[in-house]
């Protein structure tokens, strides 16, 4: 069963530039043709998606005391035929939401028990049970190729 997530808006469309660090971007508004820095939240590499001249999208940031007023929240894929979240939380949202609904054929007999479970000095993305004594530690990381973008899910028994 299909699981989806809104992506508040509006977003408007900008051309990748350059990065300057890890989470600052500068990008060309296609409205105006305004250079503009933007605030990416991705800490990642990125190199098969930051190309010059990508697509991008962006939200207008809520705070206007913030340095930028721009926050990059989707990129065209390298093929050009779908777009990639720049959203670090998005993955986890999306397999919260699965996992509550039951959606996820690989999980089924287990129960989403608790999100952001600290064990130890670490903290685990989702518990899962399965009966009173079986548990299931789940992480969820985005991972990039060259073409596409996916979400990688690691699971241990406890």
């Amino acid at each position: 069963m299909p699981v989806s997530l809104p992506i508040p808006g509006p977003l408007a469309a900008a051309s990748f530039v350059k990065r300057y660090n890890r989470f600052l971007l500068q990008v060309r508004l296609e409205v105006t043709g305004e250079v503009a820095d933007a605030h990416m939240a991705d800490p990642g590499r990125l190199r098969e998606l930051l190309i010059p001249g990508k697509r991008l999208w962006l939200r207008r940031a809520a705070d206007s005391h913030r340095k930028t007023q721009w926050t990059a929240v989707l990129v065209e894929n390298p093929t050009g035929t779908g777009l990639v979240s720049l959203d670090t939380n998005l993955p986890n949202r999306l397999v919260g939401k699965a996992l509550q609904e039951k959606a996820l054929d690989e999980f089924k007999g287990w129960v989403l028990e608790k999100t952001e479970v600290a064990i130890g000095r670490s903290r685990l993305d989702f518990l899962l049970a399965q009966g009173e004594n079986l548990k299931l530690a789940l992480e969820v990381k985005s991972v990039t190729d060259r073409s596409s973008t996916s979400s990688a899910m690691r699971g241990a028994v406890l």
